[in-house]
């Protein structure tokens, strides 16, 4: 059931790109429609210095001959059945909502929501599918074939690491000694500090993963999924506690060490000795 509603929601999604790069009139016709030159009378003239000299206006041309219009729509379906053939990607087996789609996020714009499908809880590399020459392999982080993924420069790399290191060090740190204190009460200030350190975490992972010439990687919306399941389960984490719900605590507590693990995978991928030292992951308690 999920997939099916995956992939009618990817057809709508393309068909509507595409319902937007259109005018009405009589039929559809192009956006980018050629200008023309119109008269007092409404008819058209040649184009020119001359016309310009003669008080002519530019404007869109109502509509387009009906040859032209008969091969861009012709085109349009070609380029529709082709959109439809792409691979579905399904959002989950199960009705279970993670990431932006629990309505509980850091930041609304990550994989699930912007790709249709959600990343594994905890992130295995070592696992992934791997890519074979040509042929298109769909993983957690997408399409890319023949390590076509985008390079972000070193310079930008060691900027963001100088600059977010403590934090996800910090955020780290906090993690391990709310295992410490399981059972009791988690502080409001340590709710307040785990919201700062998540939200840093995604500037860190958008200046490690994604450049300037290319736009938003698969990578940082992954990334962005883990901090956005990480930020769910401190609030999970700091209701139950309060609560006094041991096995909650428990449980909310193991999906941010999980969430907090594959987003250091992701970002650790892109340090390499120029940028610094890799994190460390949190240890199975």
């Amino acid at each position: 059931m999920a997939i099916q509603r995956a992939e009618g929601w990817l057809r709508r999604t393309m068909l509507a790109t595409l319902m937007m790069t259109m005018w009405k009139c009589d039929g559809f016709v192009m956006r980018s429609l050629p200008l023309a030159r119109t008269g007092a009378r409404g008819g058209q003239v040649p184009t020119g210095i001359d016309s310009e000299r003669k008080g002519y206006t530019r404007q869109w041309s109502p509509c387009m001959t009906m040859q032209a219009e008969k091969s861009r729509r012709a085109a349009l379906i070609e380029i529709a059945k082709v959109a439809l053939l792409v691979p579905s990607l399904a959002l989950a087996d199960d009705d279970v909502k993670r990431g932006s789609q629990r309505g509980v996020f850091i930041t609304e714009q990550d994989f699930p929501y912007l790709k249709g499908r959600y990343p594994p809880r905890r992130l295995d590399l070592g696992s992934a599918p791997q890519q074979s020459k040509d042929k298109l392999v769909f993983n957690a982080f997408g399409e890319c074939v023949n390590d076509s993924c985008q390079y972000v420069p070193i310079k930008q790399r060691y900027d963001g690491y100088k600059k977010y290191k403590a934090s996800i060090n910090l955020c780290s740190d906090l993690l391990r000694t709310l295992h410490d204190t399981l059972g009791n009460p988690m502080s409001d200030e340590d709710k307040k500090k785990s919201e700062k350190l998540l939200r840093r975490a995604v500037l860190f992972a958008d200046a490690l993963l994604i450049s300037e010439n290319y736009g938003t990687s698969n990578e940082a919306l992954v990334s962005r999924f883990y901090v956005n399941e990480a930020y769910y389960a401190s609030l999970q984490l700091a209701e139950a506690s309060k609560k006094g719900d041991a096995a909650r605590s428990k449980e909310m507590w193991e999906l941010w060490r999980d969430s907090w693990n594959s987003y250091l995978i992701i970002i650790n991928r892109a340090i390499v000795p120029k940028v610094g030292e890799k994190f460390e992951l949190i240890k199975d308690i």
